[in-house]
């Protein structure tokens, strides 16, 4: 299967998965220095490489897509997210965007804690 006949599913639980369209699990994607914690949301990078999963411990996973291995962790994701970033509390991220041309990932979050309108970018 290419990716472009598969989708991301990320169920809020401690993985993510790569499927096709017919529910056939391509991949599963776990974090591996950390148990407890859940996946809230996850977008491929726009070289189509790396899948990165914000998690509700705060920090951002990235994946190489293909292998499943972690490649990076983002440790202040969440934080930064919050209103202003000084506030220490990480928010819980909704949902996260990868620009198509530069290497930004943006998260965004329905939480309290994080101002209205407010997108936090990563390069």
């Amino acid at each position: 299967h290419s990716q472009a006949n598969a989708m991301v599913v990320v169920p809020r639980c401690d993985r993510a998965y790569l499927m096709s369209y017919s529910g056939e699990v391509l991949r599963t994607y776990v974090r591996d220095d950390v148990q407890g914690s859940e996946f809230l949301a996850a977008v491929v990078g726009s070289s189509e490489r790396y899948l990165f999963v914000a998690a509700d411990d705060g920090k951002c996973v990235v994946f190489d897509i293909h292998t499943g291995k972690v490649e990076k962790i983002i440790r202040s994701f969440a934080e930064d997210c919050s209103s202003g970033g000084r506030s220490g509390k990480a928010c819980d991220i909704s949902g996260l965007v990868c620009h198509p041309h530069r290497g930004f990932i943006g998260g965004y979050s329905s939480d309290k804690g994080q101002k209205r309108g407010i997108l936090g970018l990563w390069k």
